[in-house]
């Protein structure tokens, strides 16, 4: 009959708009995510598969804003009547059963499939938003590219923002130590009123907070005559021997900030920073006796 014909090119047009409509929002989706993914792996090294699930949530709250496939026949046919005069706003016809069209009706029917079979299944309407989605999907990851390049030079000239301002970052950067030191491991105990836990090490450079504990546990490779710490406001601690050369260590309790060395038989390491977090002032409150006393007359 002839309206199946036109409800079949309305189904048709239906189908393509909301193809369309999830293509371009899978493709935006794509593209917003890959750029995600190279920043966050630029900035933290994060793994790229973490693109997939920006893609997943991505594509999930842009389907759920436009919710595309709520495009319905009513909206075809009002798209068709706008665009196509000579359906004589008479395209929801095809819509209806046959038993509820009158003559006038049928005989308009006819025409509105006649005009409804020229036209193309494909609408230059429903591809604008998805050619705008390609040249997005194509553009954006070359720029998400050019900042996951950046990785390794961000990272291997120690650039990254969060290791270059968080306390203690400096013990992240690569120290050159004598080739008589095998290893070494320092503890850090920072005094108890702060209520900070004990913390261990394996570089030179210290961050601590003022009076902490500072243990320096050194295991060397080779046998010598003397292990000692050389500070720049010229003190300097000899390590005590523990078990041959293979353990040296010294306690000292730190309380300003410096440079110290290592020496080893007279062969001195690079200088190594000591910095001091300082104690905040003490903050007084007087409870009692209050801090003025009012007395009667006679008392």
């Amino acid at each position: 009959m002839a309206e199946q014909g036109g409800i079949h090119k309305i189904d048709l047009l239906r189908y393509r708009c909301i193809s369309y409509e999830l293509a371009a929002d899978s493709l935006f989706a794509a593209g917003s995510a890959a750029l995600a993914g190279c920043t966050l792996y630029a900035l933290f090294s994060w793994s790229v598969w973490w693109s997939l699930l920006f893609f997943i949530v991505i594509f999930g709250c842009i389907a759920a804003i436009r919710r595309s496939w709520e495009v319905d026949k009513k909206t075809i046919t009002s798209f068709l009547n706008f665009k196509y005069p000579e359906l004589e706003e008479s395209c929801e016809l095809v819509l209806k059963q046959p038993n509820e069209l009158n003559l006038l009706e049928k005989l308009q029917l006819v025409k509105v499939v006649t005009v409804l079979e020229s036209v193309p299944a494909t609408q230059k309407q429903f591809m604008q938003r998805l050619k705008l989605s390609i040249l997005f999907f194509l553009i954006v990851p070359v720029f998400g590219l050019q900042i996951a390049k950046m990785h390794d030079a961000w990272h291997s000239k120690n650039y990254d923002f969060f290791k270059t301002f968080v306390p203690g970052s400096r013990n992240t950067i690569s120290e050159k130590i004598l080739p008589q030191i095998e290893s070494v491991k320092i503890s850090v105990i920072p005094p108890a009123y702060t209520g900070k836990p004990k913390r261990e090490q394996d570089k030179f450079a210290l961050d601590a907070e003022e009076g902490s504990i500072i243990t320096w546990k050194l295991k060397l490779n080779t046998a010598v005559k003397q292990v000692s710490l050389l500070f720049n406001y010229g003190e300097t601690l000899v390590l005590k021997n523990k078990g041959g050369y293979a353990g040296y260590y010294l306690e000292k309790r730190v309380d300003k900030p410096g440079f110290y060395q290592v020496n080893i038989d007279g062969k001195l390491s690079d200088l190594y920073q000591v910095q001091v977090i300082k104690d905040n002032p003490p903050v007084i409150h007087i409870k009692t006796p209050t801090q003025y006393t009012h007395i009667d007359a006679g008392e």
